[in-house]
Parts: structure tokens; C-alpha cells; sequence
């Protein structure tokens, strides 16, 4: 609705609509940026949740634009030059942190239509905000039809490619949900694959290592990065690599938390030994896998500590 105020907005004045409905469309347009970062993050961003810096974020960038807005109306003096110098340079930031979120977690993906849509989404929707943002300085003092026109049709012809792109969607092209490890009705150069995987991955530990890559990995295994990517997709029924590799970690530290052999050890030095760079993500791994925390699992399986 931000982005559609857009074109309402900048509506050539021959065909604008009542004072009312131009007034509210071009204050609705003004958080249109913020809006298109927060989808993007909720969209790409597993653990992705609405945070007190997310609204102190979208204020400072939307608060002097709305100055602009009441200025255009005649209802605060006139906007200082450096105010939006300040848009611009807050529009091309959020746009960069836009670009990087979506793409961060690009090579852990295993989801091939995600993969894509995270290609397509960067170079749709950016050029979107990019032009609707960025261009506003440029534009200023120029004759307004001009200025307008050029809005309008710029940013028309991507809005729509994306808004087709959003209406055919496949809903697995953005879901996180793990399936987990049940491989079933597998071909047999996929069961000689998963074969070598296991023998890797498991027997050799190789989950263990830290900093460990699907693309080191498939190099190791001598397969591509794309075969290796639909098995455990496709085959294993996990959508990210960390997520299959935290997967087995957490199965032999379950293991390890099950040995009163290891009790004496603390749950940082196992997960460390594990392959975890630190305890934070373990407790969060292992809290989203299990339920409960490592050290109430330990005390489930292994009863009370004797003093």
C-alpha cells in the first residue's frame, strides 16, 4: 500500500485525485523504504523478529521525511538542504543492509527456488526502492511534470515484474521448516552419495570441523556444489547446511550429555569440542531442536548431580 501510494502521489495534476486522498497518499508513501527492508528481513532471515531497534531504525529515517512532506504542504518552514542530503545518504544504508540480509545467507541455502528468489528479490526490489528513494534529491527544482512522469514510469515496469513474481510464489521457496534426517525412495547414485556423506560426515567427523562449508565439502566429496545441495535438500529434507550440520552435532552431544563418563565436563567445553563456535548458538540450536536446554536434558538423562 506504501509503494502503490507512490503512483498516487505523483499523479500527474490533470489526473490527480481529490486534495484529501493526495495529501494521505503522499504521507502514506514515506515509510515505503522501511516497510520493503522489514518484508525482506522477515522473508530471508530465519530468526527474524521485530525488535525496539527496527522501529528506532525506521523512525529516524521516516521522521525528516515526513518534515519534507509538511513542508510541501505549507505546514512547517521550509526543509534545510542538508536534511535531504541525510535521506539519501539513510536511503542508500538502508538499502545496503536490504542487499546484505538477503543475501547472507545465500551459500548456506539448500533451497534452490529460495536461492533464486533471493537473486530476484535483491534485483527487483532494490531498483524499486533505489529509484523511489534515491532520485528524490535529483528531482527537486525540476519541472513537476517532469519530475512526476519520471517517478512513475521508472519504478512501474519492476513493481509489476514483482508483484507477478509475489502472486506465483511457491510457498517452499520460503519456509524454514526442517524436515529432518529421514532419507526414503532414493536413487542409487543418490544412495551411494549419501553413502560418502555419511562416511565423511559422521564416521570421519567432519562435523566437528568449524567453518565447515558445503563448498569445501562437496570438494571433498567430488561431487558439485549443486548435486550435493539437492541431496541434502531433496533426499534429507533439510533446508539450510548449518541447520544439517548443527543437526548431527546435536545428535552426539545428546550422546555426550547422556555419558556420566563426560559429567564432570562443562556443556561449553562439549559444544566447543563439537564444532560450535561459541555456547550461545549451541543453547539456541539445541533449545529449538530438543525443547529444553542442555542442562535440563543432561539432568533428565543423568538424574541429579551428587554432591
Amino acid at each position: 500500500m506504501s509503494v502503490a501510494a507512490l503512483f498516487v502521489g505523483y499523479t500527474l495534476e490533470e489526473f490527480r485525485a481529490p486534495s484529501s486522498i493526495h495529501v494521505a497518499a503522499r504521507l502514506l508513501d514515506v515509510p515505503h523504504l522501511v516497510l520493503v527492508w522489514l518484508f525482506a528481513l522477515s522473508l530471508y532471515q530465519r530468526e527474524f523478529q521485530l525488535r525496539a531497534a527496527h522501529v528506532i531504525v525506521g523512525l529516524a529515517y521516516t521522521g525528516p521525511i515526513f518534515w519534507i512532506r509538511f513542508a510541501e504542504f505549507g505546514l512547517v518552514p521550509l526543509v534545510p538542504a542538508w536534511l535531504i542530503s541525510f535521506v539519501s545518504v539513510t536511503s542508500i544504508l538502508l538499502i545496503g543492509h536490504l542487499i546484505f540480509a538477503t543475501l547472507r545467507e545465500w551459500p548456506d541455502d539448500l533451497v534452490a527456488e529460495r536461492r533464486r528468489s533471493r537473486l530476484f528479490f535483491v534485483l527487483t526490489i532494490i531498483f524499486v526502492v533505489m529509484v523511489a528513494a534515491v532520485s528524490e534529491p535529483f528531482l527537486v527544482g525540476r519541472d513537476g511534470i517532469a519530475a512526476e512522469t519520471f517517478k512513475v514510469v521508472s519504478i512501474w515496469p519492476a513493481i509489476a515484474i514483482g508483484a507477478v513474481w509475489l502472486l506465483q510464489a511457491n510457498t517452499n521457496g520460503v519456509r524454514f521448516h526442517e524436515a529432518g534426517l529421514s532419507p526414503s525412495n532414493i536413487s542409487a547414485s543418490d544412495a551411494a552419495l549419501k553413502e560418502k556423506l555419511d562416511r565423511v560426515m559422521i564416521e570421519q567427523s567432519a562435523f566437528k570441523r568449524r567453518g565447515l562449508s558445503i563448498v569445501s565439502l562437496a570438494s571433498e566429496l567430488g561431487v558439485t556444489q549443486h548435486r550435493l545441495r539437492a541431496l541434502i535438500n531433496g533426499t534429507l529434507g533439510f533446508q539450510n547446511f548449518s541447520t544439517y550440520v548443527n543437526a548431527l552435532r546435536i545428535a552426539e552431544m545428546k550422546v555426550w550429555l547422556c555419558d556420566e563418563g563426560k559429567r564432570h565436563l562443562p556443556i561449553q567445553t562439549l559444544a566447543l569440542d563439537c564444532g560450535f563456535k561459541s555456547l550461545a548458538p549451541f543453547n539456541r540450536a539445541f533449545r529449538e531442536s530438543e525443547g529444553i536446554t542442555p542442562s535440563e536434558y543432561r539432568a533428565r538423562q543423568l538424574g541429579p548431580h551428587p554432591s
